[in-house]
């Protein structure tokens, strides 16, 4: 939403506290985080339409367009008895060179290690394994 100027990209920490209050977790009542659907109804809200895009190829040519993508990343959540318990993360990825990927929150990662979250339960349980979420004004 701070690509197509709707939120101050300076105030980080209010944007998702406003997207929180405005837009809260959606996953099994909110224990599981926030689901694809509860995401497109946010940029619904202000007038944006998401536009899935399948695979890394579509993905670069967004990117390589100026068009930030949403990504959802299966990451361990939590260690319960050594057990890692599955978990995800919201990305948005802003830029790529070669092998690597520039995403808020975690840098970069590779497109091996999007592939890998990709696979994630998590992913695969909100339909974004392989896919990201672009946008476009109405």
């Amino acid at each position: 939403m701070t690509h197509h100027g709707l939120m101050d990209p300076v105030a980080a920490a209010d944007n998702m506290a406003w997207l929180e209050a405005n837009h809260p977790p959606d996953q099994l009542a909110g224990w599981f985080g926030t689901g694809r659907r509860c995401v497109e109804h946010a940029l619904k809200a202000h007038h944006l339409d998401a536009v899935e895009v399948a695979g890394e190829d579509e993905i670069k040519r967004q990117l390589d367009q100026k068009n930030p993508v949403l990504l959802m990343i299966g990451l361990s959540s939590y260690k319960i008895l050594g057990v890692d318990l599955p978990g995800g993360h919201w990305m948005v990825a802003f830029g790529h060179e070669g092998e690597r990927v520039h995403l808020t929150n975690l840098g970069t990662l590779t497109w091996d290690e999007i592939r890998a979250g990709w696979q994630s339960i998590t992913a695969r349980w909100i339909r974004m394994s392989g896919v990201g979420l672009a946008t476009k004004e109405r």
